[in-house]
């Protein structure tokens, strides 16, 4: 769904970094059904993969890799 809803943002008439020549106005309603789970969906994928890391690394070690990293 994120996405999908990047990919949306090429098509809509508010600002985003890259736009197409293109403007879909249809693509807006369901746009703005979307944005209020885009960042509840960032979070739930971050703390899938901190779970599967879990798996793989103790606690330790993981904490000192995710916090050195820039």
């Amino acid at each position: 769904m994120l996405i999908f809803y990047h990919v949306g943002m090429l098509y809509v008439s508010w600002g985003f970094h890259i736009k197409s020549a293109h403007r879909i106005t249809a693509l807006e309603p369901l746009m703005l059904v979307l944005k209020p789970w885009r960042l509840a969906l960032l979070f739930l994928v971050s703390g899938a993969a901190t779970r599967f890391m879990l798996q793989k690394y103790r606690i330790g070690p993981l904490l000192r890799s995710r916090s050195t990293r820039c």
